[in-house]
């Protein structure tokens, strides 16, 4: 997701000019937009459950035990029904819709074109308010209406093997039995493949990295965001291995979502969205164990521009503004100290740094 933005933004850096040297640039970039200021405290129109998935049970126990989270906007929708093709169970869909009068008669079209959306898509609305896509809001409003404890968090334009459900199965139960608070790992890939040709095995998987058809994502544009999976480890692995978490690091999760906090809203457009939740998960306790066996590979596509006229690397710098705060505040309310590096996390004074577009 990160991928293309923090090309350009490291690029210009090494390239263009020495950021370190322009002084007014960097006072102006850390001094937050009023855009993203006005977005803390912007409240969104909800629909929850606009769509009821027609497979799963209203009244009667779930048979599931997992829910994937994801969000989107209508004109990816249809990466969306590629996941629950292969997920076929149930998952529960943020939609951010900027304009009902069209997209409402669109969404029911999709509905009807994709049966699997119909059958295991829970759909919920949240209705734009002149702020930055708000990524944090749509995954919370997600994460509250899921159908199960056990959430794995996914982006719309990633799928995931055929059979996942049930392989996981065993890791829920092992998690719901351990005292420590578990999440899994799904190590994340990107290709620019046809999705029909993306593999469902661990082994044809390997043999389309083999090929450079497949790779993982982000690791020569920030080591850190996914660095502690240990790829050369995983396509080797066949039990599940402790990741030793550090700052920066953006899996992608399963979890139990009664176990932490919902993601902090202040984050709206691009960056550090992901990070800061798993940064907080971190310093609530939870372990990070890698599964040896499922993944999720990113289908490739143009950046969006989050729902900002601001560019990519000035909406980083502002959530690098809030993730700066966020840190001590999240080591203080869980009794670390602030002044202290827990997980090679930045400390506050030298926090706002343009080394953090690099890292």
């Amino acid at each position: 997701m990160l991928n293309k933005g923090r090309q350009l933004i490291t690029s210009r850096i090494k390239m263009d000019y020495d950021y370190e040297k322009d002084i007014a640039r960097k006072e102006r970039l850390v001094q937050p937009k009023q855009e993203f200021i006005d977005g803390h405290t912007t409240t969104f129109a909800t629909q929850p459950f606009y769509h009821v998935a027609t497979a799963l049970s209203t009244t009667t126990p779930i048979e599931y035990n997992i829910t994937i989270i994801t969000q989107t906007t209508i004109d990816r929708l249809n990466k969306v029904a590629l996941m629950v093709d292969r997920w076929q169970a149930p998952v529960s869909v943020a939609i951010y819709v900027k304009d009902a009068e069209r997209e409402i008669p669109l969404l029911h079209d999709m509905l009807s074109s994709f049966p699997s959306l119909l059958q295991f898509a829970d759909i919920h609305l949240m209705h734009a308010n002149n702020t930055r896509y708000p990524v944090n809001n749509l995954r919370n409003l997600a994460i509250i209406n899921a159908r199960t404890d056990f959430i794995l968090i996914m982006d719309a334009d990633f799928v995931i093997p055929s059979g996942t459900h049930d392989y996981l199965i065993p890791y829920v139960q092992v998690a719901q039995t351990m005292k420590d608070k578990l999440a899994f790992v799904f190590p994340s890939f990107s290709s620019s493949l046809d999705p029909s040709l993306l593999p469902n095995t661990k082994a044809e998987l390997l043999d389309l990295i083999k090929q450079g058809h497949v790779n993982p994502s982000n690791l020569n544009v920030c080591p850190k965001c996914h660095g502690p999976t240990d790829y050369e480890q995983w396509y080797s692995a066949d039990m599940a291995y402790k990741a030793q978490y550090k700052w920066n690091y953006e899996p992608y999760l399963l979890f139990d979502r009664t176990q932490t906090e919902l993601f902090d809203e202040v984050f709206k457009g691009y960056g550090f969205d992901k990070n800061s939740h798993v940064f907080t998960m971190a310093v609530m306790g939870f372990k990070f164990f890698v599964q040896p066996e499922s993944f999720i590979i990113h289908i490739n596509h143009e950046q969006a521009n989050w729902e900002s006229t601001a560019d990519l690397d000035v909406q980083l710098w502002d959530a690098l503004g809030a993730v700066c705060d966020l840190i001590p505040e999240v080591k203080l309310r869980y009794n670390l100290d602030s002044h202290a590096r827990a997980f090679d996390e930045p400390l506050q004074a030298e926090c706002v740094s343009y080394d953090w577009f690099s890292a």
